[in-house]
C-alpha cells in the first residue's frame, strides 16, 4: 500500500514499536517467555490472550483480538482508523514536521527488524514441523476397532471409513500454567491428520483428542489455573498453504474444502463426486489468506491481499474450487473470508494464465452454512 510521504513517517514510528513492548508500556500482566501469555486486554480472561515476541504478533482465543504489529493492535483493540492508531502510538500528529534523518534510520532499524522476525519466524516453523512429524509417525496407521473408529462413526454415520488418518492411544495434552511452565493436564486417544506442503512433503499434524462419552466425541478440557475451556483440537508444525488430503480420486478436476476434517468429510460420505477431491484446510485462515486493505488502511474482509502467497491455493490441475462455510460464530466473518480465499485462488490462476502458463481458468464457489447448524457435519447429525 502506498502512503503519502507523511502518513508513511508515523508510520514507521508506529512500526518501531514491538506490540510486546506496547504491552509492558500499559502494564499487561503477561508470562514471561516467547510467547507471553495473560488476561485479554478487551475481554478479560486470564491467559486467552498472548503476544509472540519473535513473531510480533497478538491472538485472543476467545474475542477474535488477532494480528500482527503494534498498529493493527491498537486499530482492533481501540476500534480507531489507521491514522489514529499511529498516532496513538507514537504521541505526535501526522501532520507534525517529518525529520528526514530521523524517519530514515527508523526505517532502515524496521527492515533489519522485520529480517530478524522472519528468520527466528522460519527456525520457529521448522522447530515445530519436525515435532510435528514425530508425533504423526508415532501415530498408528491401523485405526480400525479403536475409539478413532468409534469417533469417525459417530461424526459421520459411516462404519468402516477409510480416512488417512492415524491412531494416537495416549497423546499428552499439554498447556502452559500461571508460572510459566508447560504441564500434561491430559493424556488420552486422539486421531491424527498430516496436513500435506503443496509439494506432497510433512507440513504438520492436526490433532483430535477424543472422549466417547462426549455428544460429538471430543474431549472437554479445561485449563487447571483458569477453568476456561480448551480446544481439543489442535496443530503443530507449518499449517500455511498445506491441506490434509482426505481424498483425492484418479483425475480429479475439483476440490470441495472445508476447515475441518468432519465438515469437508461430510460431502465425501454423503455426496461423492468421482471427479472431486476433499481436501480439508485445517482452519479458515489458511482457507482465507490476507485481506486487502484501503487507502485509509481499514481491512476489506472479502478482498484479497495479493502480496499473500503464504495460504492455501489450488495445484494447477484443480478447474474448480468450492469452499464449505461454517457458521459457528457469527463475528467470526467467515462468509467473507471464504470469498476472500477464493478470489484470490481466482486472481493468482488469471496471472498464471496471463503470463502465458497453459493452465485451466478456476471456477469458483462456496457452501454457505447450514441455517441451524453450525457445519455440514451438524446438519447430517441432526438430521441423523
Amino acid at each position: 500500500m502506498s502512503l503519502p510521504p507523511e502518513l508513511a513517517a508515523i508510520r514507521d514510528e508506529a512500526m518501531s514499536t514491538s506490540c510486546e513492548a506496547w504491552a509492558i508500556r500499559h502494564r499487561w500482566k503477561l508470562s514471561r517467555g516467547i510467547d507471553r501469555a495473560g488476561p485479554c486486554p478487551r475481554c478479560g480472561g486470564t491467559d486467552r490472550f498472548s503476544i509472540h515476541t519473535k513473531k510480533n504478533t497478538f491472538n485472543c482465543r476467545k474475542c477474535g483480538l488477532s494480528g500482527a504489529g503494534v498498529i493493527e493492535l491498537v486499530i482492533q483493540l481501540e476500534s480507531k482508523e489507521f491514522t489514529e492508531a499511529c498516532e496513538i502510538v507514537t504521541g505526535r500528529r501526522a501532520s507534525d514536521p517529518i525529520d528526514e534523518k530521523r524517519m530514515e534510520k527508523l526505517r532502515e532499524q524496521n527492515e533489519r527488524n522485520e529480517r530478524q522476525r522472519e528468520e527466528e519466524a522460519a527456525r520457529y516453523r521448522e522447530k515445530a514441523r519436525e515435532e510435528g512429524y514425530r508425533i504423526w509417525h508415532a501415530g498408528e496407521k491401523q485405526y480400525a476397532g479403536s475409539e478413532v473408529d468409534d469417533y469417525l462413526f459417530r461424526r459421520l454415520r459411516v462404519a468402516g471409513l477409510e480416512l488417512p488418518v492415524r491412531y494416537a492411544r495416549a497423546l499428552p495434552y499439554t498447556v502452559k500454567r500461571e508460572n510459566g511452565r508447560w504441564e500434561t493436564i491430559h493424556s488420552g486417544p486422539a486421531m491424527l491428520a498430516a496436513l500435506q506442503l503443496p509439494d506432497g512433503r510433512f507440513g504438520a499434524v492436526h490433532r483430535t483428542w477424543i472422549d466417547l462419552a462426549r455428544d460429538k466425541g471430543k474431549a472437554e478440557l479445561v485449563h487447571p489455573d483458569t477453568g476456561e475451556a480448551l480446544n481439543a483440537k489442535t496443530m503443530r508444525g507449518a499449517k500455511q498453504g498445506c491441506a490434509i488430503r482426505l481424498v483425492t480420486p484418479d483425475s480429479p478436476r475439483r476440490i470441495v474444502m472445508g476447515e475441518g476434517i468432519e465438515t469437508t468429510a461430510t460431502p465425501y460420505v454423503h455426496a461423492f463426486e468421482s471427479d472431486t477431491a476433499y481436501w480439508a484446510a485445517g482452519d479458515i485462515g489458511n482457507m482465507a489468506g490476507k485481506a486487502a486493505r484501503d487507502g485509509e488502511n481499514r481491512m476489506l474482509h472479502d478482498q484479497p491481499d495479493m502480496a499473500d502467497r503464504s495460504s492455501f491455493l489450488p495445484p494447477d490441475w484443480c478447474e474448480e474450487l468450492i469452499y464449505l462455510c461454517e457458521g459457528d460464530d457469527p463475528s467470526a466473518r467467515t462468509e467473507e473470508k471464504v470469498i476472500r480465499g477464493l478470489r484470490r485462488a481466482q486472481a493468482v490462476r488469471a496471472a498464471a494464465i496471463a503470463s502465458g502458463k497453459k493452465l485451466p481458468a478456476l471456477a469458483i464457489g462456496y457452501v454457505p452454512a447450514p441455517e441451524g447448524a453450525g457445519d455440514l457435519n451438524d446438519l447430517v447429525r441432526v438430521e441423523e
